[in-house]
């Protein structure tokens, strides 16, 4: 096991298969959102400001969350290999 301390933080490396499915459920996740901010994107070419605002009353926002699970997909499996490379140039 891999131990990594940044910023204070400690971080362990997870096993393969759980990073894996982790890296799938987040990319089926960046899927239905790519797809729902597709859909927002066709839906604000024929509606004006107002009515945007209120059809968005309540709703999840796509572009943001699939922002946030870029983000955080990048981050991790970043983090993950690193830290492999770091598991084999050290030991």
């Amino acid at each position: 096991m891999i131990i990594i301390i940044m910023n204070h933080n400690i971080y362990t490396l997870r096993q393969y298969t759980t990073q894996h499915d982790a890296t799938d459920g987040s990319l089926a996740d960046a899927v239905k959102f790519t797809k729902s901010y597709n859909e927002t994107i066709q839906d604000e070419m024929n509606l004006t400001e107002t009515q945007i605002a209120v059809k968005m009353v309540g709703k999840v926002d796509a572009k943001k969350r699939l922002e946030a699970e870029s983000e955080n997909l990048l981050t991790l499996n970043v983090l993950e290999c690193l830290g492999a490379m770091l598991g084999t140039l050290t030991f």
